[in-house]
């Protein structure tokens, strides 16, 4: 999904304001909760990082399919020569042969995604350290800010009792 943050209904969360692209984390969140995190506000994020492990299984997975069906396909191409339904053989080999292609399509297709979501964790990870850093700055800054406040008050106290009579410093 491709979607731009709402900045300027949250200007607190720092979001970018390019255009992103990512999962819905509701949705992720049914199918795999590992990978979605909830902070104390309820916000919801995803570690396309934590993605990974789940691509690679499905990687596996798929291929012990492949491998199953070209061991099958193998068994029917044998039978076939020697089968008086060596018709109804070179059909179902067919069909064996387009799902195979399916799968290895499908499998490219894994691997694709596992890439772009190896490149969107890196994105991801490069915008929470951008965010990271304006809060850091932002809370530097008021800090600073408080410093100064407190420091033009003590100026001000410290002209105040100096002008009182009696006072230690006065004399």
């Amino acid at each position: 999904m491709r979607f731009r943050f709402r900045t300027e209904e949250f200007p607190e969360r720092s979001f970018s304001d390019e255009k992103q692209a990512g999962f819905i984390a509701q949705e992720v969140e049914k199918v795999i909760p590992e990978v979605v995190q909830t902070d104390s506000s309820g916000w919801k994020t995803v570690a396309y990082g934590n993605f990974a492990p789940y691509l690679v299984e499905a990687i596996k997975a798929q291929d012990r399919v492949v491998s199953a069906l070209q061991s099958q396909m193998v068994d029917w191409e044998a039978r076939s020569l020697d089968s008086a339904g060596s018709t109804h053989h070179a059909v179902q080999l067919a069909e064996m042969k387009a799902q195979i292609a399916r799968l290895q399509s499908d499998k490219d297709e894994l691997f694709s995604m596992l890439a772009r979501i190896d490149e969107r964790a890196k994105q991801v990870l490069e915008e929470q350290n951008r965010r990271h850093k304006m809060l850091e700055q932002r809370q530097e800054a008021a800090i600073a800010k408080q410093d100064a406040k407190i420091a033009a008050m003590q100026a001000i106290l410290d002209a105040l009792v100096t002008r009182v009579p009696g006072s230690s410093e006065h004399a």
